[in-house]
């Protein structure tokens, strides 16, 4: 039984796989002309909402390991992050 964290790993790394695929797709004008064109304007359309997926699959990620870290729980982890780049600014 895999951890949540190393789920979110493993899905991260299949949605980088898929978006790099599809962009490689896009890319090759002759495979990807032989699409239907509202079929080619919805995978247009679809590679960035993938490419957000992904980042907020890391500001997740990015959590995880701050919760870790720290100790400190959301909300509460937003607030010490903050306070703390505000210290180190003065």
């Amino acid at each position: 039984m895999s951890t949540f964290k190393e789920r979110l790993v493993l899905e991260q790394d299949q949605l980088a796989d898929k978006i790099n695929g599809l962009d490689t797709f896009l890319k090759n004008k002759e495979a990807s002309s032989k699409l239907d064109p509202i079929q080619l304007d919805l995978l247009n359309i679809q590679l960035p909402t993938m490419m957000t997926y992904y980042k907020i699959l890391k500001m997740r990620m990015t959590f995880i390991e701050l919760e870790e870290a720290t100790n400190i729980k959301h909300p509460n982890l937003i607030r010490a992050t903050e306070e703390n780049s505000n210290t180190n600014e003065a």
